[in-house]
């Protein structure tokens, strides 16, 4: 079914495709995975060239504003999956943040073009 969210997903994952030129083969659509006992499911996951967590990406209904509680979701996702890059979108807006393991610390960036897949 094409609720709003799943709309935005197929947006995203049409943008890592076309625009950034990553193959489907290099991403998982919503699997699950288990975090402090709990199971979750993330929304798309990107691995690199080597197969590894590259970006993480939650998306969102379109109108719904953005905010720390989605950055607190997606990195509870990030506890098990370790992907330096993390996406959150809702289609209208998108937020792309990196994290520094090593320090705890992360910060926004532009755009994904500036990430090696």
């Amino acid at each position: 079914m094409l609720t709003p969210e799943e709309k935005v997903r197929q947006l995203m994952l049409n943008y890592l495709t076309a625009e950034l030129k990553i193959p489907l083969s290099k991403m998982a659509v919503e699997k699950s995975i288990t975090v402090n006992g709990l199971i979750k499911r993330w929304d798309i996951l990107v691995y690199n060239k080597n197969f590894e967590p590259e970006l993480l990406v939650e998306c969102k209904r379109p109108n719904l504003p953005i905010h720390q509680s989605m950055f607190d979701q997606v990195a509870i996702y990030n506890l098990a999956v370790k992907a330096p890059y993390l996406c959150i979108t809702n289609g209208d807006n998108t937020v792309f943040a990196k994290i520094y393991f090593e320090t705890g610390k992360f910060e926004f960036i532009n755009d994904l073009t500036q990430i090696i897949i």
